[in-house]
């Protein structure tokens, strides 16, 4: 089994060192092979991916993406993949973007695993709300899979910033791809609202026999300190031979 897990980490909003604890304690009880964070805040002296990396004992791979001033300071909200086994390979690709999304890379990895070769995309599509926005989302998804296609299995994993149901997720109703999606019908990835899950994890086998066995959703209770750790839940997918 591939245990694969998405959270957005919310840059370095709230209580940061907190929440940073909260993520490593619930990604230790976890077990992830594999984990796609989103929002991967590097600024003012602090580096969530290589935080998280030395919390969890995972190796870390990241991308510095949509760089601004935050709070006065200069920083990064990019994506990153941390992982058991160091990827052998990865890629960068930079993704239709405008003004006022600011820049969007999306974050490809290859590792070799128990059931073979496994290329892993982590993402954040736009979550700006203007008229052409979801028109925005479908080029970047549209790009990111054109560039990140390959024969064996893929997988993408972050922030849709769109309902699996959305116009601008169409090119994964295709044949060939599953969602965690379709197994947690009803509920929501964003903290607080019913009925948000815009955060995914999709497969496809391609030549692999592989299958999405469980999706479900972690990391959305607080800890023993009242501490959430973020403004969205994660989503743990498995994958398995078949």
């Amino acid at each position: 089994m591939i245990r694969i897990v998405t959270l957005n980490i919310w840059k370095d909003e709230g209580d940061w060192p907190a929440r940073m604890a909260a993520i490593a304690a619930g990604l230790a009880a976890l077990q992830p092979d594999v984990v796609c964070l989103q929002e991967v805040y590097v600024g003012g002296g602090r580096d969530a991916g290589q935080w998280l990396a030395a919390a969890t004992g995972l190796a870390c791979t990241q991308l510095a993406a949509r760089h601004k001033l935050r709070g006065g300071v200069a920083s990064s909200s990019g994506v990153a993949i941390l992982s058991r086994t160091a990827p052998i390979g990865t890629m960068a690709i930079g993704l239709p973007t405008t003004l006022a999304d600011g820049g969007r890379k999306a974050l490809v990895a290859d590792f070799t695993t128990v059931a073979g070769p496994l290329r892993v995309a982590s993402l954040h599509l736009s979550h700006v709300r203007t008229p052409d926005a979801s028109a925005l989302r479908a080029a970047q998804l549209s790009a990111l899979v054109a560039a990140a296609d390959c024969a064996g299995p893929l997988v993408l994993a972050g922030d849709f910033n769109a309902r699996w149901d959305a116009p601008e997720l169409a090119l994964l109703s295709a044949p060939g791809w599953v969602s965690s999606a379709t197994m947690l019908a009803g509920q929501s990835s964003l903290i607080g609202q019913p009925d948000a899950l815009i955060d995914h994890v999709v497969l496809r086998a391609g030549t692999a026999a592989l299958a999405l066995n469980e999706a479900r959703i972690v990391l959305d209770h607080p800890d023993a300190a009242g501490v959430l750790p973020s403004d969205h839940a994660g989503i743990l997918a498995v994958l398995a031979a078949i």
